[in-house]
């Protein structure tokens, strides 16, 4: 019987295994979003005049979960409209919710670069603006589905 057990816990032990940081789990497999599958997969609404940057959906976990990533460029003037329109409240001024862990595997995602930024947490979604262009933000957007 302690046989049995030990193969239990040998096995749940593998399936958890994580990056060497500990950080996120390794990705199973990554594949690209275009706007509707992002708007879909991440329960947000894109304005009108949203440019799709980059956008992915990974699978965690074996499969167990999955994480939606985004970069958006938008007019600043429509992120509030944005965030009401996707369930978030207001965004909270230097509030880095999304960092550079949160899709490490793309050229282009560097939130942590950002020197002025806002962001918001609902539930499994989180939001991060950069600031640092008055008229055009860049926006990150990261959930998690289980």
């Amino acid at each position: 019987m302690r046989l049995v057990w030990l193969a239990v816990a040998l096995v749940v032990a593998g399936c958890s295994s994580s990056d060497p940081s500990g950080d996120r789990f390794l990705p199973d497999s990554t594949s690209p979003q275009s706007a509707a599958e992002l708007e879909a997969n991440a329960g947000v609404r894109l304005p009108s005049g949203t440019v799709l940057l980059s956008a992915a959906r990974t699978s965690l976990s074996g499969g167990l979960e999955s994480r939606t990533m985004a970069q958006l460029r938008m007019p600043a003037t429509a992120v509030p409209r944005f965030l009401a329109d996707s369930g978030f409240g207001e965004a909270v001024p230097d509030q880095r919710t999304v960092t550079d862990k949160d899709f490490p595997d793309s050229g282009t995602w560097h939130p942590d670069k950002a020197a002025k930024v806002a962001g918001v947490t609902a539930g499994n979604r989180k939001v991060m603006i950069d600031l640092g262009h008055p008229d055009d933000v860049t926006v990150y957007v990261v959930t998690s589905q289980l």
